[in-house]
Parts: C-alpha cells; structure tokens; sequence
C-alpha cells in the first residue's frame, strides 16, 4: 500500500517482474507436465484444463478483490498476503509429488540446450507460419478488449456494479472449457478459433454500441436495458474468448514436440500473449493521438476500423489456418531441423 501511494514505479516493477519470473517458471514445468501426464490421444484437454484452472483463478483473485474491496471488507495488502501463503502452500504440496526419472534421451542438459532447442523451434517454417497468426489475429479485438471499459468507468460506471456482472460472466469460462473440449480435442481444434472469429468482431461492435448508449444518469431507475445489454454483451464475448483460447491451446498442445514439451509450448505461449499485448499497447498510443485530430470519439473510429481490418484479417489467413491444421505432425517436430 505504501509503494502504490508513494508511486514507487521502479519498485513496484522490480517486485511484480521477479513475480512473473517465478510463475512463468512455473508455467513451463506445467505446460511440460500436461503434455506427458496425459496419453497421446488425450493431449488435447490439456487446453481445457488449462482454461478451466486461469479462469476460477481469475474468478477468485482479481474478481474476488473488486467485490469484497468494494465493501471494505479487504485490502489490497491483506488479501496479497492470502494468496502469497496460499502460494506457498501449493509449492510445498508439489514437492511432496514423487515422479517417474526422465530418460536420458529426454532430458535437456543446460540452459544453452534449452535455448537451442528453442531456435531450433523457431526455424521450423510451420512454426513461422503459426507465430505470423499469433501475432496478428487479435489485434481486431483490442479497441473493444481494453478501452471499453475504461470508457465506462469514465462515464460514471459503479466499480462494484462491473465486478458483479464480470463475476456473471465468469462461470461461462469455466464451464465452456469442458463443453468445447469435444471440439478441440481432435485432429483440427482451429475450426473453432475461425467459427468464432466474425461473432466476435461482431461483439466487439456491439461493445462500442452499449458505450455510446451508456447513461448519464446512474442512479436512475431505467437502466434494465442497459445492464441487459451490457451482460449480454459481455457473457457472449466471455463465451467467444474462451472458446479460441481453448482452441488455440488444444493445437499447441496437438503440434508440440514431447521432447522439449515445455520450451516449445512456453514459446507460442508468449508469441500469443505478445499478440495481445502490443495491440493494446498501439490502441492506446492511438486513442491518445486521434483525440485532437478527428472531429468524434477517436473510440468509435477504432472499432469500425479494427473489423474492417478484422474481417480482411480472416479472408487473408482463414487458407493458412486451414493448410496449418492439415500438415502432419512431423512438419513441426524439432528433428526435421537436425535431419535439414
């Protein structure tokens, strides 16, 4: 509480990088884990349980925070120290997991290995193809992603009001997970990433309608059809984002090389996370720029803009998707770069 009111940036930065440094960590021993805990023909749910365990875990934490600090029944020190236990816990719980020794064959040696391994992962043309689709297909959805709702605070939007329907919304992505398992578990899960594509951009159109239409008076009595619409909204763009992120993850599951399971899945990964992140990043260096050179809310330009793009976006890579999803498994094992 003291760094965030002294506005200790620095501090903050050091602490939270060193934070993500340890889960990422993490992140790679268990996307490893799921790729060799479960049978060949199972490898597929490994995205659902991926899903099902960032989605309670969102529920839980960020969610669980805005509701209960709302009533002050919280603090955001307080509720740290919680989940910093809680961590702790669960990392000596871990330990106490006896495992089967790794085959010689299987094992990377070093860090140097690792980083080969991952070069190596990266010359593979298949895997050039996949990260050009990481890296621009949500790109379309950022303007609604992440201004959205910043535009509803800003116009007067009660904090614990978004926190109750965001905690609406939340049981769709847990739940969703094991509904489309039967669709991503098999041999093409990227036909469910493009079914979703234009609803998508659909509801990101849609979001920028219930900003527009975002009252001006919240203590009035009328708003049913505001907050109908902006659940509505906000369930099926849960529903849609949920949806390709278990696609997504169920074909890096399906293509990824068992012997360096965890290297190869933790570099899509953060190609994909990067794929969110600098659109965000761009949209926002944008809303400040357009501000003083168009005549309306630079927010709807945005919008109308991104699914134009988002529509050409699909009619160029919808074949690249389809031919990915149609190449055999050993186009994106890393041997092929040995044998070439």
């Amino acid at each position: 509480d003291a760094m965030l009111e002294s506005k200790n940036v620095v501090l903050l930065t050091v602490m939270f990088g060193f934070l993500y440094f340890l889960c990422a960590t993490q992140d790679v021993a268990v996307d490893g884990w799921g790729l060799t805990l479960l049978r060949k023909e199972n490898v597929g749910y490994a995205a659902t349980a991926n899903a099902v365990g960032q989605s309670a875990g969102f529920a839980m934490a960020l969610l669980g925070y805005m509701s209960l600090s709302s009533y002050d029944l919280v603090d955001l020190a307080g509720f740290m120290l919680f989940w910093g236990v809680l961590f702790f816990l669960s990392v000596f719980i871990v330990l106490l997991k006896h495992e089967a020794p790794v085959a010689p064959d299987e094992e990377i040696e070093d860090i140097k290995a690792a980083y080969l391994a991952m070069y190596k992962i990266i010359r593979l043309p298949a895997v050039g193809r996949l990260l050009l689709v990481l890296l621009t297909c949500k790109m379309c959805f950022s303007v609604a992603d992440n201004v959205s709702v910043p535009m509803l605070q800003d116009q007067g939007l009660p904090k614990q009001h978004l926190a109750a329907l965001s905690f609406v919304a939340t049981p769709i992505s847990i739940v969703l997970p094991s509904i489309v398992a039967r669709y991503t578990a098999g041999p093409r899960p990227l036909d469910l990433f493009v079914n979703c594509y234009i609803p998508r951009l659909v509801l990101a159109v849609a979001s920028a309608g219930v900003v527009f239409y975002a009252p001006t008076d919240w203590e009035a009595g009328n708003l049913v059809v505001f907050y109908g619409a902006l659940l509505t909204v906000g369930i099926l763009g849960t529903a849609c984002g949920t949806a390709m992120f278990v696609s997504h993850m169920a074909f890096f599951a399906r293509i990824a090389d068992p012997s360096v399971g965890g290297t190869y899945m933790t570099l899509v990964n953060s190609v994909s996370n990067f794929g969110s992140a600098w659109p965000a990043a761009v949209v926002l260096k944008l809303m400040t720029w357009l501000k003083g050179m168009t005549p309306g809310d630079p927010f709807y330009v945005l919008v109308a803009g991104s699914a134009v793009a988002g529509m050409g976006w699909l009619m160029v890579m919808r074949g690249l998707v389809e031919r990915m999803q149609a190449m055999p498994l050993t186009e994106w094992r890393v041997d092929k770069v040995d044998k070439e």
